[in-house]
């Protein structure tokens, strides 16, 4: 029973429920009607990077195009063509300007919407290569620059919008989790 166990799926729980999707109970987004605290994003965007980063090493892959610092609810996203600039995938401002203008703006607007962006294009290079290796894997939202299936990553998007890329996001991550989970229980082999 213990080799049946994987402790990804009990470490990082990722589930949807109406708008929103959540990781180990953290809500990632918000809504006009609905208020997300930026202390439950930030966590939630903090398991994404742990996540992201335990399935790479995992399956025992190197990103060519950024560098996940995981550090909890302050986690950091480098372009590995400028790695001394740490880009802040958290939100320390509570205004509701900072979803509405601020994030193009003010740097630290700037930094959080490139580190989204960043994230986006980490999980797409590693689907990509799970893609690569096994043929019958697919994420299952597309993927184009800072855009999936077609709704922005940024946060300067419209919070409706914005929260279903999150949503979408943690959809991906999931089927990743998934595929993982499938190559280790086969006895993973770099193919």
């Amino acid at each position: 029973q213990l080799k049946s166990t994987n402790v990804f799926d009990d470490a990082f729980n990722i589930s949807s429920k109406g708008h929103f999707g959540s990781i180990n109970g953290f809500k990632l987004g918000r809504l006009p009607a609905q208020s997300v605290g930026w202390d439950e994003i930030n966590a939630a965007l903090g398991q994404v990077v742990l996540l992201l980063h335990c399935i790479a090493k995992r399956v025992r892959y190197k990103f060519k195009e950024v560098i996940l610092h995981p550090m909890g609810s302050y986690s950091r996203i480098a372009d590995k063509r400028s790695p001394e600039v740490l880009n802040e995938l958290y939100n320390y401002n509570s205004n509701e300007f900072f979803l509405r203008q601020g994030s193009s703006s003010s740097s630290a607007g700037k930094r959080f919407n490139t580190a989204l962006a960043l994230l986006l294009k980490a999980v797409k290079e590693l689907g990509d290569y799970g893609a690569a290796i096994d043929p019958s894997f697919k994420l299952p939202k597309s993927i184009q620059g800072d855009k999936i299936e077609g709704k922005s990553i940024q946060a300067v998007a419209a919070e409706v919008d914005w929260t279903r890329a999150l949503k979408y996001l943690l959809l991906d991550l999931k089927a990743l989790l998934a595929w993982c989970s499938k190559e280790s229980a086969s006895g993973w082999k770099q193919r």
